[in-house]
């Protein structure tokens, strides 16, 4: 736990400190004039920057924390998933450690770009398969698929989930 804290304060100081990387400036200008779709990208990435600098202001950490937000709700799925498959809470804790460990989704947690959606909802999709199966539900099953489609807002490689699962 104290390891799993250390490496979320210091994404915190990270996201103050770390200056606008050269595509977070692009999906910014971006979310200046919202889409549908724009030339090279999905569009949930510039969505989510609209949103939260129109609510909070445009600032370098206010333009990262959809981000923050997609790798906190993320950690806190995978540590669902593991926990209902391995029926164990233990497990979930240490799925999330390894999770918050990996450089990907460290650097995922404070520079915004299309792989804070495909992280969140690629989670999203394995978590209602999950339940889906366990469960016998249909709910989870159009759960799964809408989590697959708003993966595929976020970057095309999304189209991959389902091959997956």
């Amino acid at each position: 736990m104290a390891l799993l804290i250390a490496l979320l304060v210091g994404n915190l100081l990270g996201l103050f400190y770390f200056p606008p990387h050269t595509d977070e400036a692009y999906y910014w200008m971006l979310s200046q004039h919202p889409g549908l779709s724009y030339f090279d990208h999905p569009p949930l990435v510039p969505w989510m920057i609209y949103i939260f600098t129109a609510i909070l202001g445009n600032s370098e950490w206010v333009m990262r924390l959809p981000a923050v937000a997609a790798w906190c709700i993320a950690a806190w799925v995978i540590y669902r998933l593991a926990a209902n498959i391995g029926k164990n809470k233990t497990v979930g804790w240490v799925a999330v450690l390894v999770f918050a460990s990996l450089p990907i989704f460290q650097a995922g947690f404070h520079i915004v770009g299309p792989d804070s959606g495909l992280m969140l909802f690629t989670a999203l999709a394995y978590y209602y398969a999950s339940r889906a199966v366990a469960t016998s539900s249909p709910g989870f099953w159009l759960a799964a698929g809408l989590a697959t489609g708003a993966g595929l807002l976020a970057k095309y490689n999304m189209v991959l989930a389902p091959a997956a699962i």
